[in-house]
């Protein structure tokens, strides 16, 4: 009786042995393409990092921006009800907004 370990060793290696074949005619018939692949396998990497690390502080700097802009408008808005608070009740106060100007927030009520 054949022993079952036997016959998956023997399996095995015939399976890397031609696997191993294949690979080496494929690098015989196409060693450009191979040279290129390994090459770009090598150095895709790092350029898309370079990229993505000059790109950051740039999306930083538009992010710290934004939420510059958008404090600026909540402390415009938080102002005018302090004022409206503040005022006296018998005087209404009457604030003209220029219609041409959008808040990046708009308010509450």
């Amino acid at each position: 009786m054949i022993p079952v370990k036997e016959i998956r060793v023997e399996l095995e290696k015939n399976a890397a042995n031609g696997a191993l074949k294949d690979a080496f005619k494929f690098i015989k018939k196409h060693p450009i393409l191979t040279a290129a692949t390994i090459g770009g396998i090598a150095i895709i990497p790092p350029v898309v990092g370079g990229i993505a690390k000059s790109m950051l502080p740039t999306y930083h700097i538009l992010n710290e921006e934004n939420k510059r802009g958008i404090m600026n408008d909540q402390t415009m808005i938080l102002r005018q009800i302090e004022k409206s608070v503040n005022a006296p009740k018998d005087k209404p106060v009457a604030q003209v907004q220029n219609p041409y100007t959008v808040l990046k927030t708009q308010p509450l009520a």
